[in-house]
């Protein structure tokens, strides 16, 4: 629910657990003003963090990256891993664990790019 802190000037309010959405618009009723809109007010969820990164031999593999703010949805994810595509994402558990195969190839210590919805983290 909504919990005024300042009559007319704020409030504040719990969002439901979601994926991505980088600069939702708001949209607030309050009394007889529908559907007030501000397009300069928006909301994102926190982008993606990254914590573990599963490793495989050089013939492919599904890998395990652990971290948070994943979502819930393996249509949301975009992982590239060096100049490798990792392919058929899927959500392990919810917002924390993440899963997807790697093609054969070589390296070490390549950047991992992984995106939820746009919203992207690079390490």
């Amino acid at each position: 629910g909504v919990v005024m802190l300042v009559p007319s000037l704020s409030f504040s309010c719990v969002m439901p657990a979601g994926d991505g959405g980088a600069f939702m618009p708001i949209m607030m009723s309050v009394g007889d003003r529908n559907n007030f809109r501000d397009e300069n007010t928006v909301f994102s969820y926190k982008p993606p963090s990254i914590s573990s990164i599963s490793s495989i031999d050089t013939t492919g593999g599904r890998i395990t990256i652990t971290g948070d703010s994943f979502g819930t949805s393996a249509g949301t994810v975009s992982v590239l891993i060096g100049q490798f595509v990792c392919v058929s994402p899927s959500v392990v558990q919810a917002h924390k664990v993440l899963s997807c195969t790697m093609p054969p190839g070589v390296g070490r210590d390549m950047i991992v790019t992984l995106s939820i919805l746009g919203q992207m983290n690079t390490s």
